[in-house]
């Protein structure tokens, strides 16, 4: 791969000194890899459009991932996990390069990355490392720069793992280190084959009518959902049924997958996460695409392996911090040729060294273009940034937003006018963060990477799940 070169550094000063602002970095190990003989086999498991609050390790009342939950017990599970979009090919771009959307240049389903940067996949390639990728969407095969193997086509979730479990066990020499990485789609609300679910939505719907009032209490009480948006109580509990259902399948599916996996042996780090979360109301919105608040942009993370000491990690973190935490833990290289990445490792305390610190989260809305449900979408970008207290969403054709999170978890109450220095030091380094990048990644004419023409071939699937 070519190298880059490296962005931001006129800023990275600001960003040092505006961080201390909002929190001090704390000191030791989150986790560290054995010392004598470090993993050197990785598993990322993504499941799309999985909010992090509707797994029991993260509080949900509801059944909806026992095994998860016991990877989580077990393992390390980070409470605080932002996405950089709220769309399934520029989020998992980011986990690929540790680089944010308007820098990779992936901003909607069916764009590929450039040659030029270095993915997860082509570090393992580098090493000789085994790399495969199975993929439950035809359009992700955009991303699969680096893997000799890769499969991509629209199914459930047991048809993919299926296919991973048919590679591993296919490999010529097992005793070869590997790089997999498995995503389901399962809990994706739009348009798919849903019947292998329906055993796992009559699970949800055996209640009666005084567990059915508790969750919707619960929901009103501790989600920051208004059930009015939904036009019954029936309407909101299909809606929740099926999304866990499709939480449950895909849990049922990692079991799978890990079962078998990690009873060949000890050297293999698990990762699991999504790409970004799902409406369901909140904010009158059921959908994910439209806006950058938490339910859209708060996914799961949960690490587990040799060496990984099993607990909760409450600070923030990214998901572009995934990449350097998996090249660390399989002692690979985190930059190639001079590359500037955006993560921090997870296997030691961040120090703020690079253009953004450990402790800011970016994120920004993908383009609404022409497509019909995007009709009503607010016109121009909408880009957030946060810390673990306070977020600033800046919107290019609209009002902007400030939200303190400590008293304002679901971000309801927009204090954009009470103008605190804090909102001024978000604004400030939002602005300073995206103008010392804006036009490094972008073609020579100035338009972004990624074509309207590359998604074409992807048009029929894309069409049939509802994104255009």
């Amino acid at each position: 791969m070519l190298a880059r070169r490296s962005i931001l550094s006129p800023i990275a000063v600001l960003c040092l000194a505006l961080g201390t602002v909002f929190f001090a970095v704390s000191c030791g190990k989150e986790s560290a890899p054995p010392k004598e003989e470090v993993p050197r086999s990785v598993v990322l498991v993504t499941i799309d459009t999985l909010r992090s609050d509707h797994l029991g390790s993260y509080g949900y009342p509801r059944d909806t991932s026992p095994f998860l939950d016991r990877l989580a017990a077990e393992g390390r599970r980070f409470e605080s996990v932002i996405s950089p979009c709220s769309h399934t090919a520029p989020a998992h771009a980011s986990i690929l390069t540790s680089l944010q959307p308007f820098q990779h240049g992936v901003l909607k389903n069916g764009q590929g990355l450039r040659e030029e940067f270095d993915t997860l996949a082509e570090q393992f390639s580098v090493r000789g490392d085994n790399t495969a990728g199975f993929v439950s969407v035809g359009f992700l095969s955009e991303l699969q720069q680096g893997f000799e193997t890769f499969h991509a086509q629209w199914q459930t979730g047991d048809l993919t793992v299926d296919r991973a479990l048919d590679w591993f066990r296919s490999r010529q020499d097992p005793t070869r280190p590997f790089f997999l990485w498995v995503h389901l789609y399962d809990p994706h609300s739009l348009k798919g084959p849903r019947e292998k679910l329906q055993d796992d939505v009559a699970f949800l719907r055996a209640k009666d009518v005084d567990e059915s009032a508790r969750f919707i209490d619960y929901l009103s009480s501790n989600r920051g959902l208004d059930p009015s948006v939904y036009p019954s109580t029936e309407r909101l509990l299909e809606r929740y049924d099926t999304y866990d259902a499709g939480i449950r399948f895909a849990d049922r599916q990692v079991e799978r997958l890990h079962r078998e996996i990690a009873s060949q042996g000890s050297d293999t780090l698990f990762v699991v996460t999504s790409d970004h979360g799902e409406g369901l109301g909140n904010h009158d919105y059921g959908d994910h695409g439209r806006y950058l608040y938490r339910e859209q942009l708060q996914v799961p993370l949960i690490l587990w392996g040799p060496g990984i000491t099993p607990g909760v990690t409450d600070r923030l973190v990214r998901l572009v911090d995934i990449y350097p935490t998996v090249l660390e833990w399989a002692g690979l290289p985190t930059t190639v040729g001079g590359r500037e990445i955006e993560g921090y490792s997870l296997l030691d305390s961040p120090t703020p060294t690079r253009s953004l610190s450990p402790r800011l989260a970016y994120a920004q809305r993908r383009p609404k273009d022409g497509a019909g449900h995007r009709e009503n979408w607010e016109d121009g970008e909408i880009r957030s940034l946060q810390t673990d207290r306070f977020k600033y969403i800046s919107h290019s054709e609209a009002a902007d937003e400030f939200f303190d999170l400590e008293a304002d978890p679901w971000e309801m109450d927009n204090r954009i006018d009470e103008g605190s220095s804090a909102e001024e030091d978000l604004r400030r380094l939002l602005e300073a963060y995206v103008t010392g990048s804006v036009g490094a990644e972008t073609g020579e004419d100035g338009s972004e990477d990624g074509s309207e023409d590359e998604a074409t071939k992807h048009d029929d699937e894309l069409r049939a799940l509802g994104y255009l």
